[in-house]
């Protein structure tokens, strides 16, 4: 493993499971001071022990806790290089069984949140910083109604704030990822039973994949080999939708 992050700090949101766990895992490996973020005390501090990060108690879809969480960092750390925006819930339902409650809680977290999180922080970004927004293929598909409009906001989202950030030499993209056995799976019974299976049939690779595959493609797009690709939104699906 080289250490394309050394000397830079990174911040992942939900970064205490799942992609944002694995991507965590990836800065600290290739040399990076890592701050993760996550609504849940003790698997935060788990996260801190195991990989040596600094962990903080915030939730994504909270504004106050999102400014909060900006002055911290700037007061503790001065600056960020790298921003993973991962946090985000999962929960289906159909027209008929949509609340506007439901509604709020993923759009607030999933877009929302993320928006604010990059305006919060954008100040604290050095030029040559990087941010990379999670996404979903969710995006691409019918009938995931407020999730599916979420991720989507989300990959426009990646466009608009890449011009925004660019002229501060801040690049932005975003990654969408497929079928990935991650815990959020077994964790929102919205999802149902085989879900990930069902998605994993459909794909041309026939498996799901993995919290490391999509922390390799995000650790690329934050490093300066991806120095020239910027607003690009990259598919790490196993050809569900590329194909």
């Amino acid at each position: 493993m080289n250490n394309r992050f050394a000397n830079k700090i990174a911040l992942v949101t939900g970064g205490n499971s799942g992609m944002g766990k694995a991507t965590a895992r990836r800065f600290r490996e290739e040399g990076a001071t890592v701050i993760v973020t996550g609504r849940d005390p003790r698997t935060l501090e788990e996260t801190a022990r195991e990989l040596g990060v600094t962990a903080i108690v915030s939730d994504a879809g909270r504004l106050q806790d999102i400014g909060q969480l900006a002055s911290r960092i700037g007061e503790e750390f001065g600056h960020l290089d790298v921003i993973f925006a991962n946090a985000g819930i999962c929960r289906f339902a159909g027209l008929e069984e949509m609340t506007e409650e439901l509604w709020d809680s993923v759009l607030d977290i999933n877009l929302k949140g993320v928006y604010f999180l990059v305006q919060k922080m954008a100040p604290l970004l050095r030029p040559g910083g990087a941010v990379v927004l999670n996404a979903s293929v969710g995006a691409h598909n019918s009938g995931s109604t407020a999730y599916g409009a979420s991720k989507a906001g989300v990959r426009l989202l990646g466009r608009s704030l890449a011009a925004e950030l660019l002229p501060r030499g801040v690049r932005v993209n975003t990654v969408s990822p497929g079928p990935i056995d991650t815990p959020i799976y077994s964790r929102d019974s919205s999802m149902g039973e085989g879900l990930l299976q069902h998605f994993t049939q459909k794909t041309h690779i026939k498996r799901e994949g993995t919290s490391e595959e999509v922390a390799a493609a995000v650790a690329f797009l934050a490093s300066e080999e991806a120095s020239y690709i910027v607003g690009v939104d990259l598919l790490v699906d196993g050809g569900l939708i590329s194909l």
